[in-house]
């Protein structure tokens, strides 16, 4: 959802604004509701305040119906926001060019997380996107559909399963006895915070990385 603000336009931007949305963003069809050229529509559309006005229409007509399935629609449309959609598709006249904000598909639109409108010396306009953060939207999704839950059960459960063996072994951790023999030389480097154990003694030993920055 794009969050915008209201934005000062004169009474007739502001009305050409509400009936492109309720046009289905259909300039030609706004004009003739409203008894103005189309001409003049379409001159309005090149107009970033009058692009402002249109997001915040799209915004409203959005926040008008808040129910359960459409915040998740649009929390899986932050997830899965598709760049493609960003510019005109292959076999279309424009292929590859970038789509007008205002005509942006409604999956792609609903993933925009801010924008910025930069008119050029030259009449045309560049869009400056950003986008949700789509990890966090996944998370939200992962937590709704209870798979941390999951995660989480499924952890516990092959430490239940990792317990339940050393209690089967008499209730202590197996040990690894010390062989008789000359001890030989390994050139190994321990593990960090490794426990070595040889017969029933227990030495704790650590490794100190020599490359470690000293705090």
């Amino acid at each position: 959802m794009l969050i915008s603000k209201p934005v000062a336009l004169p009474p007739e931007q502001l009305a050409f604004c509400s009936a492109y949305v309720e046009y289905d963003r259909n300039a030609a069809r706004a004009c003739k509701a409203l008894k103005i050229p189309a001409a003049t529509g379409i001159s309005w559309l090149a107009e970033p305040k009058v692009q402002q006005g249109i997001l915040h229409e799209l915004n409203i007509q959005q926040t008008q119906g808040i129910t359960e399935d459409n915040v998740l629609r649009q929390v899986a449309r932050m997830s899965f926001w598709d760049p493609r959609l960003l510019v005109y598709p292959r076999g279309h006249a424009l292929q590859g060019r970038s789509i007008p904000l205002y005509d942006l598909p409604d999956e792609i639109a609903a993933a925009i997380h801010s924008v910025k409108v930069k008119p050029q010396q030259d009449g045309s306009v560049i869009y400056e996107y950003e986008f949700s953060d789509r990890v966090r939207a996944c998370e939200k999704l992962m937590k709704y559909l209870g798979l941390f839950e999951l995660d989480n059960r499924q952890k516990a459960d092959a430490v239940g399963e990792m317990l339940a063996q050393v209690y089967a072994q008499g209730n202590r951790l197996p040990i690894v006895e010390s062989s008789a023999a000359a001890p030989v030389q390994s050139t190994a480097q321990p593990k960090p915070d490794a426990l070595v154990i040889s017969g029933d003694a227990i030495e704790e030993q650590r490794y100190v990385n020599p490359f470690s920055k000293v705090h």
